[in-house]
C-alpha cells in the first residue's frame, strides 16, 4: 500500500517534554506542527528558507497563529522531544540507511483554513553534516513503508 501525501508538520511521538509559552511577534504565520525558531528578538517565528546548519530549532507550534497577528504560543521545546515528520520526497525517497543521518526541513506554508503546518523533512538532504533534524527510526505503523511520503520518527539535532 502507498504511503498517503498528507504532511502535518512535526507532532510529538512519545511522551511530551516540556511545553512553554512564547510570545509571536513576526508577520508571518504560525502553523500548528511548524518548527520554530527564536528570531532577533526572541520570540518565535516559523524557518524561513535557512541553509542548512544556520539555524537552531527551538521546537515546534502546537497552536496555529495567522499572519499579522501577535500571539502567545504553546511551543513544545524539550531539547529530547521526539517528533513524527512526513518525508517530501523530492529528489528521492528516505532509505533504513538514512537512519541515524541528519536532515533539513522544508518550511512548506500551512493551511490558512485547518491552520495545520504542511513542514515536511527534507529528503534529499539526508547526510552525516549538521542540518536541523536527526532521523531516528521510520514510523511503526501498518499504513507507513519506506517509500514516498513516509514518516518518521526524529529529534531536533541544532536545539537553541
Amino acid at each position: 500500500m502507498a504511503n498517503v501525501d498528507h504532511p502535518k508538520g512535526f507532532k510529538v511521538f512519545g511522551p511530551r517534554g516540556s511545553v512553554s509559552p512564547y510570545t509571536k511577534t513576526t508577520a508571518g504565520a504560525v502553523f500548528d506542527g511548524d518548527l520554530v525558531d527564536v528570531t532577533a528578538t526572541d520570540s518565535p517565528g516559523t524557518i524561513g528558507a535557512a541553509a542548512a546548519g544556520s539555524v537552531q530549532l527551538l521546537g515546534a507550534s502546537e497552536v496555529y497563529s495567522a499572519a499579522g497577528t501577535a500571539a502567545t504560543l504553546l511551543i513544545v521545546d524539550d531539547p529530547d522531544q521526539k517528533f513524527v515528520g512526513q518525508e517530501d520526497s523530492g529528489g528521492g525517497n528516505l532509505a533504513l540507511t538514512d537512519l541515524m543521518e541528519n536532515a533539513d526541513h522544508l518550511a512548506t506554508t500551512g493551511s490558512t483554513t485547518t491552520g495545520k503546518s504542511a513542514h515536511e523533512i527534507d529528503s534529499s538532504s539526508a547526510d552525516p553534516a549538521t542540518f536541523g533534524l536527526r532521523l531516528l527510526d521510520l514510523l511503526n505503523n501498518p499504513a507507513n513503508a519506506v517509500g514516498a511520503n513516509a514518516q518518521y520518527v526524529c529529534r531536533i539535532n541544532e536545539h537553541h
